[in-house]
């Protein structure tokens, strides 16, 4: 904590952390705020509004989801939350997605001035395995500064709101054509797409499930 200039805090709950963190990047600062699945219910209804509003900095929102109820909750899927918000995702597949991953996140949210969910499972949260660092983050240091604009942040009346999801819709469109050409500081890309021998057949997949694709192939192809 010291050592990189951060500061950390645990929260009375999910809503509460997550408008912390919220309150930092409206602020010029980069925040990350992390939950499990049923958190993002507790978060729906702030997070709605941030999303809508944007932010300045980057505004990273990490959650685990449990497919298989491997863990005891219900196999509530985060994505469709993502969806209904206009807020980019970002699935993890492995554990060096997970460190890169968190850069990528934050450095896609300033360049669209919005936050952006990274979504785990399971599989990939309980998971162990060596990963490559890379280069040691140099923070810079940052003033905060808030912006004063009532058509940016209030939710009071329907043309602002309107123009509001219109900037929303905007960030996500442009979110996505970042990541079509990302390519991480340990060469993953975040879309990846891989062609051989033309075949006749194609599979689309996300998240953990590339893994077992992989071995799948591996084996019987």
């Amino acid at each position: 904590k010291e050592e990189l200039g951060i500061h950390i805090e645990w929260s009375v709950n999910e809503k509460v952390a997550f408008e912390i963190a919220a309150g930092a990047a409206w602020s010029g600062k980069r925040a990350l705020v992390t939950m499990k699945m049923s958190g993002v219910n507790v978060v729906a209804d702030s997070l709605a509004s941030v999303a809508y509003s944007g932010c300045t900095g980057g505004l990273v929102v990490f959650v685990a989801d449990d497919p298989g109820v491997s863990a005891g909750m219900p196999e509530e899927d985060s994505r469709y939350y993502a969806k209904s918000m206009v807020v980019p995702m970002l699935d993890l597949a492995s554990q060096q997605e997970c460190l890169d991953y968190v850069k990528v996140a934050f450095d896609i949210s300033e360049k669209i001035g919005g936050p952006v969910f990274l979504r785990s499972t399971t599989d990939i949260s309980h998971i162990a395995s060596d990963v490559e660092i890379g280069k040691k983050l140099k923070l810079e240091k940052r003033e905060a500064h808030f912006e004063r604009n009532i058509a940016k942040y209030t939710k009071a009346g329907a043309t602002w709101c309107m123009a509001q999801h219109q900037d929303a819709l905007g960030r996500l469109a442009k979110a996505s054509k970042i990541s079509d050409s990302y390519i991480t500081e340990s060469g993953i890309k975040v879309n990846e797409t891989y062609f051989e021998d033309a075949n006749k057949y194609g599979v689309i997949y996300a998240g953990a499930v590339e893994g077992n694709f992989k071995e799948a192939l591996k084996k019987y192809n």
